[in-house]
């Protein structure tokens, strides 16, 4: 879909209240997007892999507590997480409410389970600011926080302030991140570059998204600088560089006073992979 008809969409949504807005902006991502059962079963699986290669080179062999930030629509990822790490219990945190019992039921029956309502394993808690919120007790459990493609969707504040409260709480853990910091728009529309958002002032980029599909544009030494900031050890760091057609093409491109102290390859940083650990002193 071109963006500037999505953006249209999205900001036309914006003006129903909340709960119309969310169900008008979950039956549109069923058609164009993500918001169907077997998409996120996939979405949720790449993930999983990803992160289990990750974590094994670091002998990452036992996850006693999973936290997953972001739940999204379906609990197609808390039930693979349960599969793939034996004797291991979820807890999936969002800021929204997006399961239903339609969705649970229909990621249930894609596992081949009957239950109509979230296994034991899975703990859902929605409507949770987790810069604030509690955590069960996990002495002397192995824990690790999870997510997929959801920081960049998150500013650079309240990610500070979730691992703060992370440590504060919790205490000794590990961390699994996987990082989309490119331009989204790219992936729906190819008129778009990868970068194409960074050259926008905060002021434009107000106007080019929503709530919607907010990007925080965040670049790859400002992650490693918010992690360390807090007290993370980074234990794993890749990600991915284009071709050099690309560069060439960004080295020509405008960009935002807020990126040119910058790299070009710390600004097209794409796919970040972090591995983390805290350890209460």
């Amino acid at each position: 879909m071109n963006y500037k008809i999505r953006l249209t969409v999205f900001k036309a949504l914006e003006l129903f209240p909340r709960k119309v807005a969310d169900f008008l902006y979950l039956k549109i991502q069923s058609l164009f997007g993500n918001a169907n059962v077997a998409r996120n079963f996939v979405s949720g699986q790449n993930g999983i892999d990803k992160c289990k290669e990750t974590i094994s080179a670091l002998g990452w062999d036992r996850m006693d507590a999973i936290i997953e930030i972001g739940s999204g629509w379906y609990p197609a990822t808390p039930l693979l997480l349960v599969k793939e790490f034996a004797n291991c219990q979820v807890y999936t945190y969002d800021i929204n409410s997006f399961y239903s019992a339609k969705s649970i039921q229909q990621s249930n029956a894609h596992m081949g389970i009957e239950s109509k309502g979230l296994i034991p394993e899975i703990h859902y808690y929605p409507n949770t600011d987790l810069t604030k919120c509690s955590f069960p007790d996990f002495t002397n459990q192995e824990v690790m926080v999870y997510s997929k493609f959801v920081l960049e969707h998150i500013p650079n504040d309240v990610i500070k302030g979730i691992h703060e409260n992370i440590i504060d709480k919790i205490g000794t853990h590990k961390v699994f991140h996987w990082i989309s910091p490119s331009d989204h728009r790219f992936f729906t529309d190819a008129s778009l570059s990868i970068y194409d958002f960074l050259k926008f002032s905060e002021t434009e980029w107000l106007k080019n998204h929503t709530k919607f599909d907010y990007h925080n544009r965040t670049r790859l030494p400002e992650y490693v600088e918010i992690f360390k900031s807090v007290g993370y050890t980074i234990e794993t760091l890749k990600y991915n560089q284009p071709n050099e057609k690309v560069f060439e093409q960004f080295r020509q491109s405008k960009v935002d006073e807020r990126f040119k102290h910058f790299t070009a390859e710390e600004n097209l940083a794409g796919s970040i992979v972090l591995a983390l650990t805290y350890t209460k002193k």
